[in-house]
Parts: structure tokens; C-alpha cells; sequence
């Protein structure tokens, strides 16, 4: 991840705190003796619904912060998704919530390798990914593909499930799911929001 992204991801958590309102399911069971690994875990939004040693990874030290106050048994790291800090084969589990989105995509190539690398032989990777059925993709005339928006300076890309299936190739695919919502933006209109998840084994 650039220099760039990684302040203005500084700069969205410093003003705004933690960005994920939306409480977090337990869609992905990881177990009490497994080691976990999650990628881009931000302020620690995902963290609470994982069982394990949990070793949480985000390029954003506010972030990290913020996750050590509400989950103090997490292990934080910062480190760049696409260049990890650990060995071959250690991980039982890896989920990638929202953070793929966020790569360019030679970025995202890099990162599902290490992916690869880390996960133990038959260990599951867990993925979730706003969908091109999400209204902020529409709402952009269905062009925002890796760009960098004007309004948080982030980088935003949206994938539909073919992109999810090559994504994993290499992987042995468990499932793919699509799942929407509305959610009200402030006091404006609602606006219809759908992501991608995915479950598959290495």
C-alpha cells in the first residue's frame, strides 16, 4: 500500500474513529485452538466475532490503537498485507475483511500470495469484498474500478463473483455468497449495499 493511502487511512481513523457501524456477524466460525490470522482488521471491527490466537494485521498505527483499547487480547501488527511478517505455513485460518478492495490490483495479486504462503496446508481463507451490485458502485455509473475517491481519497474497487473465483484460483473454493442491504446514509436516503463472501481452502 502507498504512502499516500496508508495517511489517508490515518487521517479517516484520527477524524472518524471506527469506520464500520454495522455490527459484525459470525458468518466465518474459527475454533479455540486455531491460529488466526486477520488482514486489515482496522480498529478491531471483525476481531470480536473470531474464536483462536488471533494475530490482527492493519497498515494504520490509529487503527491498531483503537483495536488494543476495545479487544486487549489480539495480537496487533502493523505491516503491509502484501509483504507479511511471518513464516510459511503458519496460520490455520486467514480472513481478508474489506481489505482487498483497497489494493491496486498488482497490490492484490502480492497479497493473496502471501495468503497462500502463510496458510497451512488445508487451512481456509475467509474474503469479503464490496460487490458491483452495491449502490456506491452504481451510484458511480459502474465505473469505479480501483480508483481513488474524492471524497475520503481512498482507493475502492468493487468485483463480481467471477472476479472472486479467479481471485482463488490456486484455492479449492467452499462457497460464494452474495449478501444486501439497506443502510441509511446520515440522515439522506438509503442506499442499497451488497458484498461478497467467500470461503475456500488452501
Amino acid at each position: 500500500m502507498s504512502e499516500k493511502q496508508r495517511i489517508a487511512w490515518e487521517d479517516k481513523y484520527r477524524t472518524q474513529g471506527a469506520l464500520w457501524s454495522r455490527s459484525h456477524d459470525r458468518w466465518f466460525e474459527t475454533k479455540d485452538d486455531e491460529c488466526v490470522l486477520d488482514l486489515g482488521c482496522g480498529s478491531g471491527k471483525s476481531c470480536a466475532s473470531l474464536a483462536g490466537e488471533i494475530i490482527a494485521v492493519d497498515f494504520s498505527m490509529t487503527a491498531l490503537r483503537m483495536l488494543l483499547d476495545s479487544t486487549p487480547t489480539v495480537n496487533p501488527i502493523c505491516a503491509d498485507v502484501a509483504k507479511l511478517p511471518f513464516r510459511d505455513s503458519q496460520f490455520d485460518c486467514v480472513r481478508a475483511s474489506f481489505i482487498l478492495g483497497h489494493l491496486e490490483e498488482s497490490e492484490r495479486v502480492a497479497t493473496m500470495n502471501e495468503i497462500s504462503r502463510v496458510l497451512k496446508p488445508c487451512g481456509r481463507l475467509a474474503i469479503e469484498v464490496f460487490s458491483r451490485s452495491d449502490g456506491r458502485f452504481i451510484r458511480k455509473g459502474g465505473t469505479a474500478r480501483c480508483e481513488i475517491d474524492s471524497e475520503d481519497s481512498l482507493l475502492h474497487s468493487y468485483f463480481d463473483e467471477a472476479q472472486i473465483f479467479d481471485m482463488l484460483s490456486g484455492f479449492e473454493v467452499i462457497s460464494v455468497s452474495e449478501e444486501k442491504w439497506a443502510q441509511r446514509i446520515g440522515n439522506k436516503e438509503l442506499l442499497d449495499r451488497s458484498i461478497i463472501r467467500a470461503v475456500a481452502s488452501k
